[in-house]
């Protein structure tokens, strides 16, 4: 089966890294949950995690988000805007997939089907890591930014 390698630009220049970083072996791009539909036969995954990466009790969650931080005339709101999209919700994303790695570690796939789980236990020994990766226009930043 073919591996995903991102789905966007943001998604695959962190995949590239982080399998030179951690080796394919243990790089798991684009993680997906089943949505556990009773009764049905096809299970439409639905992603939870952009990056896992799994290497004896550590396991290293990543939420890439690629969100343009947009012109406008009041920075204060659109600053607010951005950091909700990007930052909370990157946030949001990890704190859901490390409940869910926890809760449901054999419902953790490696393709959007759900047919090709994740190998790993949760023990306590267990080490979860959370990284937010946020992007944003340097140009539109560089333009407020003070000094």
């Amino acid at each position: 089966m073919e591996e995903k390698e991102g789905f966007n630009e943001s998604e695959r220049k962190l995949i590239a890294l982080a399998k030179k970083s951690f080796l394919p072996l243990w790089t798991h791009p684009n993680v997906f949950r089943d949505q556990d539909k009773r009764g049905s036969t096809v299970s439409d995954g639905k992603e939870i995690v952009d990056l896992l990466v799994i290497f004896g009790d550590y396991i290293i969650l990543f939420s890439d988000k690629d969100c343009k931080f947009p012109e406008a005339e009041d920075i204060s709101i659109t600053w607010r805007r951005w950091v909700n999209r990007s930052i909370t919700g990157s946030i949001k994303q990890l704190m859901g997939a490390e409940r869910w790695l926890k809760k449901y570690p054999e419902r953790v796939f490696k393709d959007k089907a759900c047919n090709e789980p994740v190998s790993f236990k949760i023990t306590e020994k267990t080490k979860i890591i959370r990284i937010a990766v946020c992007h944003s226009n340097a140009d539109i930043c560089s333009k407020y930014r003070s000094g």
